[in-house]
C-alpha cells in the first residue's frame, strides 16, 4: 500500500525509500520509511538491513519551532532490544535479559534517577514473579 485515502479525500501516503542504518542504499524497497498525514506531517524510519529492526523513528515535532521528538534503537548481539533513547532529554529504557527474566533500567528526567523493573517468567514464558522500584519515592 502507497496510500490510503478517507470519504473526504484525506490521504495519508507511504514511502518504502531505503533507509537503514548502515546508510547504504541496498535497494529494497522493502520497508515503510515515511509516513506522511493529510495535513503534510510526515514520520521517518530508519531500519537494520540485517534483521529489519526500527534503528531510529522520527515524529512530526508537536509545537512549532521544537526539534521533532526522535528515538533510537539499539539491540544486542541476538537482535533483542537493549534501548530506547529519545533525543529530547536523553531518557532511555534499557533492558537485560537472562535466562529466564528481564530487567528494566528507566529513566525520565535525569540518568541518575533510573527506575528498575523485572519480569520472571516459567518454561511456558508466563510471568511469574514482576517487581518495581519508583525512586525518589518516600515509604517505599
Amino acid at each position: 500500500m502507497i496510500s490510503s485515502a478517507d470519504a473526504a479525500n484525506h490521504t495519508t501516503t507511504i514511502s518504502y525509500t531505503d533507509s537503514f542504518s548502515d546508510g547504504v542504499n541496498h535497494s529494497t524497497l522493502a520497508y515503510p520509511t515515511t509516513v506522511t498525514d493529510p495535513d503534510g506531517n510526515s514520520s521517518t524510519m530508519k531500519y537494520n538491513y540485517d534483521f529489519a529492526a526500527i534503528t531510529e523513528k522520527q515524529t512530526p515535532s508537536p509545537n512549532a519551532g521544537q526539534t521533532p521528538p526522535k528515538q533510537s534503537f539499539s539491540y544486542d548481539s541476538v537482535g533483542r532490544l537493549s534501548q530506547i533513547t529519545n533525543n529530547v532529554n536523553t531518557a532511555y529504557v534499557r533492558y537485560i535479559y537472562g535466562g529466564n527474566y528481564i530487567q528494566t533500567w528507566a529513566t525520565v528526567n535525569t540518568a541518575t534517577d533510573e527506575a528498575f523493573g523485572a519480569q520472571v517468567f516459567d518454561g511456558m514464558g508466563r510471568v511469574i514473579f514482576s517487581a518495581t522500584n519508583h525512586p525518589g519515592s518516600t515509604g517505599g
